[in-house]
Parts: C-alpha cells; structure tokens; sequence
C-alpha cells in the first residue's frame, strides 16, 4: 500500500492510498513473448479463411507486436487506487494501470481529469 496524492487540472490535491505491484523479469518477458507468438500463430491460422485473411493476417501480428512492446515496457503496476475526488469530494475508486506517475484518470463522478502523483511509501 503506498500514499499518492489524487489532483485536479487546476492543482487542487487529497491524499489516496493504492497498491503497488513490481512485475517479476522473467513473467513480464514470458508474457511479452506469448503476445507476439500468439500474434503470428493466430495470423498462420487465419490463411485459410476466405475473406478474412485480408485482415487478419497483418492485423493479428501488428496487434502482437503491439502488446509485446507494451508488456515489455511495463515494469510495475498500480491499482486499487481509493480516495476522494479534489474537484466535487465524492469517494472514488479508481483501475490504476501502468506505474507511469502521474498517472493520469477521470473521475467517475464528475469527470474531471485527474492526475495521480506518489508520495511515500508505507
């Protein structure tokens, strides 16, 4: 669990709490690698299917090397992140994603963008 302060665009902040996740080497490459695999082998699958093909056999593996490039890049995740909104104050619960601070969010009251920023851990 570590603290992270929740802010507007116009720089009005309130503390929040979230969970931080280290992702282990060698899962993360794993896992990158079967995005690519699977990009390409879904796309070898999809040759003998008339129409198709037309599409699937660049989409699959440009998809592929998409996911591949972002599980590769990332490094930790933050999620179950629980405060309250600085722009109208309802309590908020927000998914988290990548570790990239500040993390950027909407608040799913008022739809203000937010910005989340790490301040210490616990």
């Amino acid at each position: 669990m570590i603290h992270l302060s929740i802010q507007t665009e116009g720089g009005d902040a309130r503390p929040g709490t979230g969970t931080f996740t280290a992702i282990d080497d060698t899962a993360r490459i794993g896992k990158s690698v079967a995005w690519l695999v699977g990009g390409f082998v879904g796309a070898a699958l999809c040759i003998v299917v008339p129409i198709l093909h037309l599409i699937t056999t660049w989409a699959l593996p440009l998809a592929g090397i998409v996911a591949f490039v972002v599980t590769l890049r990332t490094r930790s995740t933050l999620t179950d992140i629980a405060g309250s909104c600085p722009g109208c104050g309802a309590d908020i619960a927000l998914r988290g994603g990548q570790a990239t601070f500040p993390l950027r969010d909407a608040c799913p009251e008022c739809h203000r963008p937010l910005l989340v920023h790490r301040t210490e851990e616990t």
